[in-house]
């Protein structure tokens, strides 16, 4: 508790609104625990929300103005993310024995909420390359569609819809990730 309490009042130092990203994730993730976890949507929109927070503290804390475009993608995959995540929940551990909120949720509603966030992440992603300065990041679309596919193909597999798990258990998906993450740094620091 301490150590929060020093970032905060550091951040607080450096930058006011990056301190007010880490007050509303401390507060969301309470609520969370406290019982948000179970009410169908919010859960999800709270784990989405902390991507969200995070890319906008990244922000503040280094002077760079997050883009609308980049915003909506990380929304759409972050929800994308963890409706895969309740859908796999259900899918491998039931309705009756795990969190509460699942038995509120049909495995029909959360693929097709996932389909339509990773549709929509797809095409922000698509706009916010269009945006950059550098012409060349359109590029990088394909790759950004491919890696959506790869991990959904894991996601619909045996897994358990858990990101970090979906990520790490695929090497194809690894490497792809290193690619699109050394071809993206090549065109933002050569333009």
């Amino acid at each position: 508790m301490c150590v929060l309490l020093c970032g905060i009042l550091l951040v607080l130092y450096c930058n006011l609104y990056a301190s007010l990203c880490i007050v509303i994730y401390f507060i969301l993730n309470i609520a969370y625990s406290m019982g948000l976890k179970n009410v169908p949507i919010i859960d999800i929109s709270i784990l989405a929300s902390g991507f969200v927070i995070r890319t906008f503290f990244g922000g503040f804390v280094s002077d760079v103005e997050i883009s609308q475009w980049l915003f909506l993608v990380i929304t759409t995959g972050s929800l994308y993310m963890g409706l895969g995540k309740r859908r796999n929940e259900i899918k491998m551990l039931g309705k009756d024995d795990t969190r509460e909120v699942l038995k509120h949720y049909s495995v029909s509603f959360l693929d097709k909420n996932m389909y339509v966030c990773v549709a929509l992440a797809n095409v922000f992603y698509a706009l916010w390359t269009l945006e950059m300065p550098n012409p060349n990041m359109r590029w990088t679309i394909p790759f950004f569609i491919i890696i959506l596919m790869c991990y959904s193909l894991n996601t619909e597999g045996d897994s358990d819809g858990d990101p970090v798990e979906v990520i790490l258990k695929d090497k194809v998906l690894i490497i792809l990730g290193l690619i699109y993450a050394a071809l993206v740094f090549f065109l933002v620091y050569t333009n």
